[in-house]
């Protein structure tokens, strides 16, 4: 038994280093920026049977073993999307506070910005001669974490408004076999988001339309991974704040500007917008801030509230008043992790593989930025732009009859697909026919009136 636990917890933690949140929060400020490029190995840990942590000089990263002898190849189901648990090293020195970073318990620690703004899920890096790719697990604090380092420190690692930082590190997963020694180069190869979608032999030129793909509630980019390569244009999964942002700051006019300037960024002079879930509200707001970057919108059951409405219009008055106590515990830090993820499991799982459920549950609870859920919008802009409403007849988020009131308020050409909320994991290739012959159908309009 005493093997087993050591197998399973590793050394344990010096109460007498915790540290105080708020000395945690300014430690954090006082960090350099993180590099975000090119940065270096600064160590390697292989967790052993027997609890210890080894700290090999060099090892050869394998796509079937990570770590070779770590005990991610230990302790089944060995779960791909988090082979490699991969920590900044400034970060785990401060929350750690003179500790042994083997404490942690991840297996790479490099000094790299390790941002979801800087490393989306799919992105691709080089370590030493190895190459990775950044995958969509979230690496969120657990209670173990807790108890090597205190409830503050998890607390830290867990703030919304630091969250897209991943302070608690990421996972990867190794995609060729190579060497990594300590001090060799980590190189960000490439960023996943943006994805050249095939094209016409010979021509290197990007159409002037694009996807700029906008998630849902409580998710994050990740969610897209399944419909990317299927998209014949190419595509964009933008993020609904800025790096570093404090969500609970941040307006629907802020939000929609965010994505504006990523469109902008991504080279792309107008996009189809596919705004999914309350993606309904940015695309209403980008409609009026910044209309000459939709070429269309595509909504996937989305909340599109009416003239003077905000998201909680849509439901029933006790329903409204639950998401609206939801978001304040959010924004307070108190969501009831247990409830929230019964509901996720429910709401939004029912349709969906195991790989994906489990994705949901570790990845659904995203810190939003509550005004998108009480500011009042207005429709009104969306009558310059073309609309299609993709209906989701299994969809228990929003039920149909809410969605077909929703796409008649904004005068959309409606497609049905038989499936649940998330669609894009459920059902991707159908879903990318219906958004690729939206992007047909804009080409042969564009070439008719040339």
């Amino acid at each position: 038994m005493a093997e087993l636990r050591k197998e399973a917890y590793g050394p344990e933690g010096d109460p007498a280093r915790h540290r105080p949140l708020a000395e945690l929060e300014a430690g954090l400020r006082a960090l350099p920026t993180a590099p975000r490029d090119s940065g270096h190995l600064a160590l390697i840990v292989r967790r052993r049977a027997d609890g210890v942590r080894e700290t090999p000089q060099r090892v050869r990263l394998l796509p079937d073993e990570g770590v070779p002898g770590d005990g991610w190849s230990r302790r089944p189901p060995r779960d791909p999307e988090a082979q490699l648990a991969v920590m900044r090293r400034d970060v785990g020195e401060l929350v750690g506070n003179g500790q042994p970073l083997t404490v942690f318990g991840d297996n790479l620690f490099v000094d790299l910005d390790l941002s979801c703004a800087n490393l989306p899920p799919g992105s691709r890096l080089r370590v030493g001669r190895a190459l990775v790719e950044v995958t969509p697990k979230p690496h969120n604090g657990c209670r173990k974490f807790e108890g090597r380092f205190g409830r503050d420190a998890l607390r830290f690692v867990q703030a919304p408004a630091t969250h897209d930082q991943n302070l608690r590190g990421i996972y990867w997963r190794v995609v060729e076999s190579g060497e990594a020694c300590l001090g060799d180069r980590v190189e960000v190869l490439s960023r996943a988001g943006v994805v050249a979608a095939s094209r016409p032999k010979g021509n290197d030129v990007l159409p002037e339309t694009g996807f700029a793909l906008v998630h849902g509630g409580g998710l994050d980019t990740w969610v897209w991974r399944r419909l990317l390569p299927h998209l014949s244009r190419p595509a964009i999964a933008v993020r609904r704040m800025p790096p570093a942002a404090d969500p609970r700051r941040l307006s629907t006019a802020d939000c929609a500007r965010t994505v504006a300037s990523q469109i902008e960024e991504a080279g792309l002079a107008r996009a189809i917008l596919v705004a999914h879930s309350i993606g309904g509200v940015i695309a209403s707001e980008l409609a009026r801030v910044a209309p000459e970057r939709l070429a269309h919108v595509v909504f996937l059951s989305a909340n599109v509230p009416g003239e003077g409405e905000n998201v909680l219009s849509a439901f029933p008055l006790g329903q409204r008043l639950q998401m609206r106590l939801g978001q304040r515990l959010a924004a307070w830090g108190l969501t009831p992790r247990k409830a929230l993820a019964s509901w996720v499991l429910e709401t939004l799982c029912h349709d969906l593989d195991p790989e994906a459920t489990a994705q949901m549950l570790e990845g659904a609870m995203h810190p939003e930025p509550s005004r998108l859920f009480f500011d009042r919008v207005s429709p009104r802009a969306l009558g310059s732009v073309p609309c299609t409403y993709v209906e989701l007849l299994q969809d228990r988020a929003l039920p149909p009859e809410v969605q077909e009131r929703m796409a008649k308020r904004v005068g959309a050409r409606v497609v049905f697909i038989d499936c649940g909320h998330t669609v894009m994991l459920a059902r991707p290739v159908e879903l990318a026919s219906v958004l690729n012959e939206v992007a047909d159908r804009l080409d042969s309009a564009r070439q008719a009136t040339a």
